[in-house]
């Protein structure tokens, strides 16, 4: 859910079954805005998976596949609902214990919403499962998690679950709360990269001078969550063009014939943020896209310009 625009402090490298005790949230949670009646549905149906998957956590059989994208040594941070619940996918085998027992969660209440049931709402709508900090970022030995449900209304905090002992409670996560202990988010379906439609990389094949390189973005850094939480993965752009300032107004305009996509994990952003030089690389993410297969040295007065995407 994208809904803030924020100007980044980025660096670049350009480069060739038994019932549970629920305890009272701390603090009240206030929406942001109004939702709609469907944005309630989706809130609610959001947090009641949250409640299920850290019931269902406390199984030591699904611990032991949540760690495959908990662990330091990951290679994926999120759990699409629609491959977590269809059998011919790999991603439910890996995560065989996690299915049955979040089924079985599922068909033990009722969805709110008039719909079928939880696990229809989740796959259909393209939610899925986020772990945005792995666990070297915790004290060893720590084994569990906070699960939370997306609030829709705001991108910092929602409600979320964690079990001490055999009682569940309610606590507020942000992410001041995931600086203390690991979450788990369930999230909305992401929006629309409408800004990607039709980019293409120039073809260097039908490229015409000499020489002509190949430029890539090599390494990018951003110290800069981009927003709170439950904002996910960081959707970077880089854009190259050619800027006309206008003097008199202030205003900057001209054309950006390049736009490169670049999907930055949180983790890179907290350890660039807390300078830190062991994990995550200190922040450093190897993109290693193309950014131009038709550079020639003549194209002089260019800008850079780094944003994260938002509609």
């Amino acid at each position: 859910m994208k809904n803030l625009i924020f100007a980044l402090t980025i660096c670049l490298l350009v480069t060739a079954c038994e019932k549970k005790e629920i305890l009272p949230v701390v603090q009240d949670l206030t929406g942001k805005r109004p939702l709609s009646q469907s944005e309630t549905i989706l809130r609610d149906n959001l947090d009641k998976a949250a409640r299920i998957i850290a019931e269902v956590a406390q199984d030591q059989s699904v611990m032991s596949e949540m760690d495959l994208f908990y662990d330091e040594t990951r290679t994926f941070y999120s759990i699409p609902f629609k491959e977590l619940l269809d059998e011919s996918k790999g991603m439910a085998l890996s995560f065989r214990n996690l299915r049955e027992k979040f089924l079985k969660g599922c068909s033990s209440g009722d969805t709110k919403g008039g719909w079928n049931d939880l696990a229809e709402f989740l796959s259909g709508n393209d939610c899925y499962i986020y772990c945005p900090y792995p666990s070297n970022f915790y004290p060893k030995g720590t084994n569990s998690f906070t699960v939370a449900g997306h609030p829709i209304d705001n991108d910092e905090e929602s409600t979320g679950y964690r079990f001490e002992g055999k009682k569940i409670m309610e606590v507020k996560v942000n992410e001041e709360y995931a600086d203390k202990y690991p979450v788990i988010l369930i999230m909305p379906r992401d929006e629309d990269n409408d800004d990607l439609i039709g980019y293409k990389v120039p073809n260097v094949e039908q490229a015409k001078g000499d020489p002509i390189y190949e430029v890539r973005v090599g390494k990018i850094r951003c110290a800069n969550y981009c927003g709170g939480l439950f904002e996910g993965t960081l959707e970077l752009r880089v854009a190259r063009g050619y800027p006309d300032y206008n003097f008199s107004t202030e205003e900057i305009k001209g054309s950006f014939s390049t736009l490169t996509p670049i999907n930055y994990p949180r983790d890179y952003a907290k350890a660039a943020i807390n300078n830190w030089t062991v994990h995550s690389y200190g922040g450093w993410y190897n993109a290693n896209i193309i950014w131009d297969s038709n550079w020639r040295s003549s194209k002089i007065q260019q800008c850079i310009l780094v944003y994260e995407y938002d509609k």
